[in-house]
């Protein structure tokens, strides 16, 4: 096994278990982008909606659930 692999191996060891049914609503955000701002930026054209999406995930684990 490889060192990423051990990484990742203990990184899913230590990683916090949610529990989750039917009716759970989880948001998945990645923050890896690298568009350049042109019209090829598939983000730029969505950014409102990511930002948003943001401010509601901020808010929620402050406890706030807006």
């Amino acid at each position: 096994m490889g060192a990423v692999d051990r990484h990742l191996h203990a990184a899913l060891r230590r990683a916090k278990r949610i529990p989750f049914d039917a009716s759970s609503k989880f948001i998945l955000m990645s923050d890896c982008h690298r568009g350049q701002g042109d019209n090829a930026d598939s983000f730029l054209r969505n950014q409102s909606l990511f930002f948003g999406a943001k401010v509601g995930v901020e808010a929620f684990f402050r406890g706030q659930r807006e």
